[in-house]
């Protein structure tokens, strides 16, 4: 199973945490991990692993769990959408139905989710490096990532969204460990970034989708909510205008200026063109006949008696009617 990705991810570097920083419990059961770090060169960071490649073996897995045939694939944001759809985490309740039924068969994930386990720093830094550039990589075949992006963060407040709408009540009422202050965008993001690598561990591959499709949809949602909100309001708060320069002064062509008139030219069906002449003092309006070049139109104006100044072109027209001069 092959999977082409959209644009490049960095090359290998070394920066970020070092691995032997990251502490992990023998309830994670991180077996991956720990083979990688230790047969990894003493001093090596995150930068250092290969993540496109990770990030291709995750998608693979996933297209191999949706019944996808061994073979080459294009990410796109279609593809995407069906891994999500297939493996019903494109929506918050199906996630929260999803992490329901996974605490119920692993111990660690239910103590994490209801306040019991310990979020690690060193261990949410990980998850939080796969699920940016597993990110960067969705967004990218969703077209909501530029390819020349290399590489782009999931924001806490996109965790906090998905995760208020999934676990964060359980933190919040868990029998087990009382009653608790409700969660910061910070500690709920860490749980869903080691969740993230903790999925990856136990080939959960759906999960890391299923959450990054959720929260990139509900971004696009809450984004157009909030266009939708500033129109709404628009429509009930008067509009001030800012004040306007005064207009300049009308050239001796303008004499009798009125109120600005319009032409447009129209393509019709036919395969004419046809322009169309309206005088907002006098009321006069007239079609040009039909013209196979839009060019002619000003020809057949100018026959039709609608005169313009020579050194201005059609900007202004003088209507053949009441003589006057109109902006157009």
């Amino acid at each position: 199973m092959q999977v082409r990705l959209r644009g490049s991810f960095p090359a290998p570097r070394d920066y970020g945490r070092l691995l032997a920083d990251v502490q992990v419990d023998d309830a994670m059961s991180w077996h991956r991990f720990v083979a990688v770090r230790t047969m990894a060169p003493h001093g090596w960071k995150f930068g250092n692993l290969n993540w496109d490649q990770l990030v291709e073996s995750i998608i693979g897995k996933s297209l191999l769990k949706a019944g996808y045939a061994p073979q080459t694939y294009d990410l796109s944001g279609e593809l995407v959408c069906e891994l999500a759809r297939a493996a019903d985490l494109s929506t918050p309740n199906e996630l929260h139905f999803y992490l329901t039924k996974w605490g119920r068969c692993d111990s660690f994930v239910s103590q994490l989710l209801t306040g019991n386990g310990t979020a690690v720093a060193s261990a949410s830094d990980l998850g939080g490096w796969l699920a940016d550039y597993m990110n960067t990589a969705l967004g990218r075949a969703m077209g909501l990532v530029q390819e020349k992006v290399k590489y782009r963060v999931v924001d806490n407040a996109a965790y906090r969204t998905v995760a208020s709408m999934t676990f964060a009540s359980t933190l919040v009422n868990s029998p087990l460990a009382g009653r608790q202050p409700s969660p910061s965008a910070v500690r709920l993001g860490n749980i869903c970034e080691i969740l993230s690598w903790h999925a990856y561990e136990h080939d959960r591959p759906e999960y890391i989708i299923g959450l990054l499709y959720i929260t990139m949809t509900r971004a696009i949602a809450n984004d157009a909510q909030a266009v939708d909100s500033r129109q709404s309001a628009g429509d009930h708060v008067p509009y001030v205008a800012p004040p306007q320069p005064p207009p300049l002064a009308p050239s001796p062509q303008q004499a009798v200026e009125s109120r600005p008139s319009a032409w447009t030219k129209t393509f019709q069906s036919d395969g004419l063109w046809v322009m169309t002449l309206v005088c907002r003092d006098c009321k006069r309006e007239e079609n040009t006949p039909g013209v196979r070049d839009w060019s002619d139109c000003f020809r057949r104006a100018e026959e039709m008696g609608w005169k313009k100044p020579s050194s201005r072109g059609w900007r202004n027209v003088r209507c053949p009617e009441c003589g006057h001069w109109i902006v157009t």
